[in-house]
């Protein structure tokens, strides 16, 4: 998923609009303010997982499915696939 960037002021105009999108489909914004800031706006279900899946144990059962739902939503990007030899697979035979 791509982060929408938008004006502070377009953001206000449409205010309820951007705040539906976040909401409901899981939209995330940034709005870039003057003097070269900006402020990104999410859910706080995606702010929440997020927390879960950077500060628990990385091996623990709620950052796994923490890191599983950002990853459905486009958060984060998918894992890349194993390679794995088949000689491995060849000692269980």
């Amino acid at each position: 998923m791509m982060t929408k960037l938008i004006t502070q002021a377009e953001f206000k105009a449409n205010f309820p609009t951007y705040l539906s999108n976040v909401n409901n489909q899981q939209e995330i914004i940034t709005v870039e303010c003057p003097h070269h800031q900006s402020a990104t706006i999410l859910s706080t279900e995606q702010f929440k997982l997020m927390l879960t899946a950077l500060q628990d144990d990385p091996s623990s059962l709620t950052a796994a499915i923490a890191r599983d739902q950002l990853i459905r939503q486009g958060v984060l990007p998918d894992d890349l696939p194993l390679e794995i030899p088949d000689n491995y697979w060849n000692q269980f035979k």
